[in-house]
């Protein structure tokens, strides 16, 4: 996992923090300035994480990165985010040839978790501007196909994991009204499978805990750009 260090932080500390377990102190612990240690380790002098020490800045790395640093609640974590580096690092992967769209590194791939991360993190450190978000509500309205749901990038189907991703970065840019929000609903509630009771990430096949997770987060965020329109009686439609 040399390539993704960050992530290994992330996965842990966040486990943690959710379990709420006991053993994890601040004051008793030397875990979290280990992390900070590391993280420093992997921030690039131009801006974003790596993956490790020495490699190129890349948003999943980035993205883990700062959701670390969230979930550390620690101020010596939070010191160690250059902001102006870390917006020039955002502009620079932007993508070129499909406007609101960006890539996972300069000259990388493209597809919606790349967007999503770029907003997520302009969002949480507060640098989210015009520039930043420019054409990526038009851009991701672009792929919201004809089931509702929402695909990684243009003429393919909807999924899961990219429906959040858009949705998700569409919340933090405020302008969820572009999308068809009745259709995605439509879409999210029909990726449930009666027998097993979980998610699917697409039509017609089994169901999985990480489409799970990705489909309930939408009807988490639907419940809050909607007044609660995906309510019964007090509990959520996947109760």
């Amino acid at each position: 996992f040399d390539n993704g260090q960050p992530w290994l932080i992330y996965w842990l500390i966040h486990g943690i923090e959710v379990l709420n377990h006991s053993s994890w102190t601040y004051n008793e612990s030397d875990t979290p300035q280990r992390c900070i240690q590391l993280l420093k380790h992997c921030q690039h002098p131009e801006g974003g994480f790596t993956g490790g020490p020495f490699q190129i800045p890349h948003l999943a790395p980035t993205y883990a990165a700062i959701l670390s640093i969230v979930t550390l609640e620690n101020e010596d974590a939070y010191k160690l985010v250059d902001r102006e580096k870390m917006y020039e690092f955002l502009l620079s992967v932007k993508n070129p040839e499909i406007k609101g769209s960006y890539l996972a590194h300069q000259k990388g791939e493209c597809d919606m978790r790349s967007t999503y991360i770029a907003m997520v993190v302009a969002d949480i450190l507060n640098i989210m501007t015009d520039e930043i978000r420019d054409g990526v509500g038009d851009y991701i309205t672009s792929l919201q196909t004809y089931e509702g749901g929402i695909a990684a990038s243009p003429y393919e189907e909807s999924h899961g994991g990219y429906t959040y991703c858009g949705f998700a970065a569409m919340c933090c840019i405020e302008e969820t009204q572009k999308l068809n929000l009745s259709k995605l609903l439509f879409w999210a509630t029909n990726r449930q499978l009666p027998f097993e009771g979980g998610f699917n990430g697409r039509t017609n096949k089994v169901v999985d805990a990480c489409y799970t997770f990705w489909i309930g987060a939408v009807f988490a965020l639907l419940n809050l750009c909607t007044n609660n329109a995906c309510q019964n009686k007090g509990n959520l439609l996947v109760d």
